[in-house]
């Protein structure tokens, strides 16, 4: 069984900010390596180089962004070789899930792959713990964690068996998408508005693990240039939370955001029990997401 995979191989490629779809493109390797596809895995990051695709099936992952998916994620497609035919599936993650005003957040990523030449053959949604502003409750977290190798394993499936997965977001929903490129124009204000407090010791953590190379040290001076994408990896992984927005301090959750805390806790739950999420427009898509079965 191939389904829409060339030789039963497929390329993943992704990017991630603070880990969230990481796990995901993780758990979805995993899937398709143990249902015998050769996966090529490759992260968008100026850390890590991207290798040449194969052309087989491409499974393209992104975190939502401001409704969209982030600039890196278009600058890889620009940059594609043209792939008349080839197969691609487009899989973002979020916070919030499938709702408005998420809804069209693949959209724009689509109609770029198929000016490439790429036939998207399907799309899903993933949901994980929030990053930004309100964090998801610590049991819903854990949950979304645990219940993230189901989710990837029924995409798997389909995949195997050429299951094709369209869906046509409204007017309003591309509206919010395009609303949301406001963001994406000014993501890097927000970044290089950072501040460093004095707790700085100049490990350069933040330097090293800028997916977009955006931060330099010059002369024991924190330098943050204009490619800031917000992915907001930079304040969470500081070890000492010596840095601060600039703007918009509330974008930060009080504590910080380590999705390494969620997998170890997701590891040792044994309960399937759904965490009780209030009933309102913020944790609609959450509650749909645990409570429906794939």
């Amino acid at each position: 069984m191939s389904g829409f995979f060339k030789e039963n191989k497929a390329d993943i490629v992704f990017f991630s900010g603070t880990g969230g779809t990481r796990c995901a493109a993780d758990a979805l390797a995993t899937q398709l390596t143990d249902s015998g596809v050769t996966v090529s895995r490759h992260e968008l990051s100026i850390a890590v180089r991207t290798k040449p695709l194969c052309a087989n099936m491409l499974i393209l992952l992104f975190p939502v962004y401001a409704m969209n998916a982030p600039k890196p994620v278009f600058d890889f497609i620009r940059e594609a070789d043209p792939a008349v035919g080839t197969p691609a599936a487009v899989l973002s993650v979020s916070a919030g899930g499938e709702v408005t005003p998420n809804k069209a957040c693949r959209y724009r990523v689509i109609r770029a792959l198929e000016k490439r030449g790429f036939d998207v053959v399907y799309e899903q949604m993933l949901v994980m713990p929030s990053n930004f502003w309100i964090p998801t409750p610590k049991e819903a977290a854990v949950q979304l964690v645990r219940v993230l190798p189901n989710r990837t394993g029924h995409i798997v499936r389909d995949l195997l068996f050429g299951v094709r997965r369209r869906t046509k977001p409204g007017a309003l929903d591309r509206c919010c998408s395009w609303i949301g490129r406001v963001e994406e124009l000014g993501a890097w204000r927000i970044g290089s508005a950072t501040k460093v407090s004095s707790g700085c010791n100049g490990c350069g953590i933040c330097q090293n693990n800028c997916p977009v190379g955006n931060i330099s040290i010059v002369d024991g001076r924190h330098v943050f240039g204009r490619k800031c994408v917000l992915c907001l990896k930079c304040f969470y992984a500081c070890p000492q939370r010596a840095l601060e927005p600039g703007r918009f301090r509330f974008i930060i959750i009080e504590g910080g955001f380590n999705i390494s805390r969620f997998l170890q806790q997701a590891s040792m739950m044994t309960s399937d029990a759904r965490p009780d999420l209030p009933d309102n427009f913020v944790w609609n898509g959450v509650n749909k997401y645990l409570n429906d079965k794939p």
